[in-house]
């Protein structure tokens, strides 16, 4: 390693810091993504005392904290796409949408083949059953 490199990790470590979200912005990622504390801090190496500390508003420093700014922007992509995504399944047929029956077109379902009648009552909207 040469005087340059050691000058250029230097550099490296005093750069740019990594953005974090407000304290309670974390917690509720963490919360929202149903994630513990513990499985958290397991991911990124530390204790989950530490990220207590984290999400109560001290802040990680260093490689550490770019993890953590990693793991949160990931939540939070995740999070936002989750809640954009319109429902997939297709909404039943209304009974305004439902064909109509009308008697002289259909035969009566009240009749049997023998033209004998059940007591069966048509209905003009469907209903619960009970």
């Amino acid at each position: 390693m040469s005087d340059f490199d050691a000058i250029d990790s230097l550099l490296d470590a005093v750069g740019p810091q990594a953005e974090l979200p407000p304290c309670h912005v974390r917690r509720e990622l963490r919360e929202r993504a149903r994630l513990s504390k513990a499985q958290v801090a397991r991911a990124l190496g530390v204790s989950p005392s530490t990220l207590s500390g984290w999400e109560n508003g001290r802040d990680p420093a260093g490689e550490i904290r770019t993890k953590y700014a990693y793991l949160l922007d990931g939540l939070n992509a995740k999070l936002a796409t989750e809640t954009e995504t319109p429902p997939t399944a297709e909404q039943p047929a209304t009974s305004s949408t439902a064909a109509t029956v009308t008697p002289s077109s259909s035969p009566d379902p009240s009749q049997d083949e023998d033209g004998n009648g059940d007591d069966v009552e048509l209905l003009a909207a469907p209903e619960p059953c009970v």
